[in-house]
């Protein structure tokens, strides 16, 4: 089943500020999205698992830090890096 995916305003603001200061902003972009398809499509069996009801995953060349809401079938990102 197909989640949705959000994103909190902090994450919002770090995803912009990671794509303003890329030197390869077409891979920040292309992250960002295999990133959104695979949180919406697999969001327990991607990633890692970590502390509490939070997960993470990696796709060059950013990092996230995400919450799986089954019962609203929904992702909330919570952060993104680089690095």
């Amino acid at each position: 089943m197909r989640y949705s995916v959000a994103c909190t305003p902090a994450a919002d603001g770090q995803l912009a500020a990671i794509w303003i200061t890329a030197r390869n902003r077409d891979a920040v972009t292309a992250a960002a999205l295999e990133i959104e398809n695979a949180l919406a499509d697999g969001q327990l069996t991607v990633g890692e698992s970590r502390e509490g009801n939070l997960r993470i995953l990696f796709v060059e060349p950013l990092g996230v830090r995400y919450i799986v809401a089954p019962e609203d079938l929904r992702v909330v990102i919570v952060q993104f890096w680089t690095g």
